[in-house]
């Protein structure tokens, strides 16, 4: 077989089609593994591979675009790394005969990176090679890194292609309509730097169609000299009769093709929503066709005047309280259905009792309650308390955080608590997912990105946000020294206060108030009156993160049960009186039913004068 990128500058080639969305129009189940099929199904994948070859395809990519460690161990598959790739290969060498190209397919991983995930750089780079090195040693003749949103991503994966051998490389990233990834990698540079650090070929796949696809790359093309792969999708996705279809027809692709050969494109090819009549369409007009010299395009300057967005500043009084005065929040739960008449009250009076501000919790333990934004919108308009919004990264992908933090916003919510949130199968609907696609430490930044005018991908918002972020962090953590390296990287990634869970050890806090001086951030400690022993041993043994000390457990076990409240709400205020003078707040959790526990509290522990009643 001749040499790829030799072959390259005598002729176009066509690549073939999609895996994955044609293996579920061939009936598998979308929840099942596709790269799994090479194991379990070979025949299928086969089948579909011999029908791309028959079809016109010159290079066909391997059924392993999600075959990396990360992915794999969501369907507990890890443990099939080795064997998924290898039999990959092994089929499409197999399908292809001798006179087509096999490219290894290298997908994204779907995890984040630092600072808005857990994985490094060099994480990445450690996964991807796992997964290439199979591939390079089944005997592949390329290796194409597609659908790829993150220019460091894609740099990762190239990096360790190339750490590994000298087979040719396509990089190929995904881009939005805008011509920049979600992320708000530019086309120009990212291509650009890829081919400076190795890529043989770059090129742009997936998330858009034919059309929006020929108006991102033109232009590039236009301008560069690389090497280029193009492979759209099929337009947008619909769901017809519980079906995912995608609607451009073969017709429509053949049109394109041959724009993308007028316009220079040396592999042409197609994605998600595509089948082999797609790529006999695209072969009718490319196969054999010789590459096409580009056009530059001549350009005129046009100078717009800079628009300068003004920042809104939401006035606060808890922002212009927090760190100088002792504060005073409380938390109240969205109720489970759309009746908050009862919580509108109870918010009246707990600011009649001079708090600051309420913490509306979101799903808290996974349980499913009214929005917890349209909560704090209401208590904050109806009744005129700041509301602090809980706000986890367990319900909403990316787009939707996004979307949420300016509702937020545009809502008049100013003060948000970033948190992880408890994971969705422990909750009251076990089959609900948890998303997760970053961690607090990553939420924290975006919404501080947002306080700049700019979203995730650096991209303008318009007028920027002006939330104040707090955090959460366990003084009674087991493990305090990661608690508190994991508190540090929120407090660098931004983080205004930290709130922390109920507490019941002074000792615990005033160790932690010693570590955390460093970090010099406002500190508002986590109080729940015990109502009862069982009360007590439920939270000690059930709840993470909680730790009741033992001679506590011990005093509510030794007095008779009509007495264990109000020993309880005693332990409470003792406590919060020891610790007053050296935190900056006071957060208060009601336990079931207690809010007659909480107005208790406040009355003994803050006075009158300090409270504004």
């Amino acid at each position: 077989m001749k040499n790829l990128i030799e072959l390259l500058k005598e002729r176009v080639l066509v690549a073939d089609g999609a895996m994955g969305t044609y293996l579920f129009e061939k009936g598998l189940p979308q929840d099942e593994c596709k790269e799994y099929q090479n194991i379990k199904n070979p025949e299928l994948v086969f089948s579909i591979h011999k029908e791309y070859v028959s079809a016109g395809a010159e290079i066909i990519e391997t059924n392993t675009f999600a075959a990396n460690s990360v992915k794999l161990s969501k369907f507990n598959l890890e443990d099939k790394l080795k064997e998924i790739n290898y039999e990959g290969v092994r089929i499409a060498r197999e399908a292809g005969g001798k006179d087509v190209f096999v490219a290894g397919s290298v997908g994204p991983l779907g995890v984040m990176l630092r600072p808005y995930g857990i994985f490094t750089f060099n994480d990445m780079v450690k996964v991807f090679k796992e997964q290439i090195s199979i591939l390079v040693s089944a005997g592949v003749d390329l290796i194409i890194i597609e659908t790829i949103s993150s220019l460091l991503e894609a740099r990762a994966a190239l990096l360790a292609s190339k750490s590994i051998s000298d087979l040719p490389v396509i990089v190929s990233m995904t881009f939005l309509a805008d011509g920049k990834t979600k992320f708000g990698d530019d086309i120009t540079r990212s291509l650009n730097e890829l081919k400076e650090i190795g890529a043989d070929i770059v090129g742009a796949n997936c998330t858009v169609g034919p059309q929006e696809t020929a108006e991102i790359v033109i232009p590039y093309l236009k301008e560069s000299p690389n090497l280029f792969s193009v492979m759209p999708n099929a337009g947008y996705p619909t769901i017809v009769r519980g079906k995912t279809i995608y609607l451009s027809s073969p017709a429509y692709f053949k049109e394109y093709a041959e724009i993308f050969l007028e316009n220079g494109a040396n592999i042409i090819g197609s994605c998600c929503g595509t089948n082999p009549t797609h790529t006999r369409a695209i072969a009718e007009v490319v196969k054999g066709e010789k590459p096409r010299k580009r056009k530059k395009i001549t350009y005129v300057e046009i100078i717009e005047e800079e628009r300068r967005e003004e920042k809104v500043e939401l006035k606060s009084r808890f922002r212009e309280k927090i760190g100088k005065e002792m504060v005073l929040t409380v938390e109240i739960d969205p109720p489970k259905g759309h009746n908050c008449n009862e919580v509108i009250e109870i918010s009246r009076k707990l600011m009649a009792y001079g708090v600051d501000a309420l913490n509306v919790a979101e799903n808290p333990m996974a349980r499913m309650r009214m929005s917890s934004i349209a909560l704090a919108h209401l208590i904050q308009e109806k009744v005129g308390i700041e509301t602090i919004l809980h706000f986890t990264c367990r319900d909403r992908n990316l787009l939707g955080i996004q979307s949420e933090l300016l509702g937020a916003s545009v809502l008049g919510i100013k003060n948000i608590l970033a948190l992880r949130g408890d994971p969705a199968e422990i909750g009251d609907f076990p089959k609900a997912t948890s998303v997760y696609d970053i961690d607090t430490v990553g939420l924290v930044r975006l919404i501080k990105e947002f306080n700049k005018g700019r979203d995730m991908g650096g991209n303008p918002i318009g007028s920027p946000t002006s939330f104040l972020v707090g955090v959460a962090s366990n003084p009674s953590s087991p493990d305090l020294s990661a608690e508190l390296k994991r508190l540090e990287e929120k407090v660098n990634a931004g983080a205004d206060f930290v709130l922390t869970q109920p507490q019941y050890d002074l000792s615990n806090i005033e160790n932690f108030l010693k570590e955390t001086e460093k970090f010099n951030i406002p500190i508002i400690v986590g109080v729940m009156p015990l109502k009862s022993a069982r009360h007590a041993e439920f939270l000690h043994n059930e709840v993470p993160g909680i730790r009741i000390p033992e001679e506590i457990r011990e005093r509510l076990k030794k007095a008779r049960q009509e007495e264990q409240g109000r020993i309880g709400l005693e332990i409470a205020i003792d406590f919060i009186r020891r610790i007053k003078g050296e935190v900056s707040g006071i957060y208060l959790i009601p336990p079931p039913q207690g809010f007659e526990l909480i107005f208790e509290i406040i009355s003994q522990t803050m006075e009158n004068s300090e409270r504004g009643i």
